[in-house]
């Protein structure tokens, strides 16, 4: 009986020219993706409905950072935050560039609460953002959050063709 091993009656699943399938997605001849066939009648599979493909540069909302009071306004004293673990995507090559951030800063008036700081940082994970513009982006964000009297961002990204990038930006005077 022609077609009855077949996935779905009446699509090819090997042929040249007319496409084949792999996991869930139909890819053409052409190399690109098509949409999801439909499931056959009776299936137990559930439809699945088209991924679709991110643009790049995509930007995601950006979680608020929020602030609390500094207890030692009088005094300058540094304050160093370290993230090893953030994330964001090459907007060229759409693949993902790890990084350390360091963060330093003398307060004034307010001090940056970590769990928000924490956010902030992972809602750069879906963007595609260059590394000098992420480390700008972040010195100008976070310094409008907080007015220190002194910021410094450091970007340490991962080694990517083998060449590994250090991005400082820096505002105000180091007291």
């Amino acid at each position: 009986m022609p077609g009855a091993c077949e996935p779905w009656p009446g699509k090819t699943t090997a042929s040249i020219g007319k496409g084949y399938f792999v996991g869930f997605e139909r890819f053409g001849s052409s190399g690109l993706p098509t949409p999801n066939p439909p499931n056959p009648p009776n299936s137990r599979t559930p439809e699945l409905p088209p991924r679709p493909l991110l643009p790049v540069p995509f930007r995601p909302v950006t979680p608020k950072v929020e602030t609390f009071p500094n207890p030692a306004p009088e005094r300058d004293y540094l304050i160093s935050h370290t993230c090893p673990e953030f994330t964001s995507v090459c907007p060229k090559t759409g693949q993902p560039d790890f990084a350390t951030i360091e963060l330093e800063f003398v307060p004034d008036k307010l001090c940056i609460e970590l769990k928000s700081l924490k956010l902030y940082y992972h809602g750069f994970r879906n963007e595609g953002i260059y590394f000098e513009a992420v480390i700008n982006r972040i010195l100008d964000e976070l310094g409008a959050a907080c007015s220190p009297r002194w910021m410094r961002v450091t970007g340490r990204f991962n080694v990517r063709g083998g060449i590994t990038s250090v991005i400082v930006a820096e505002s105000g005077r180091r007291p």
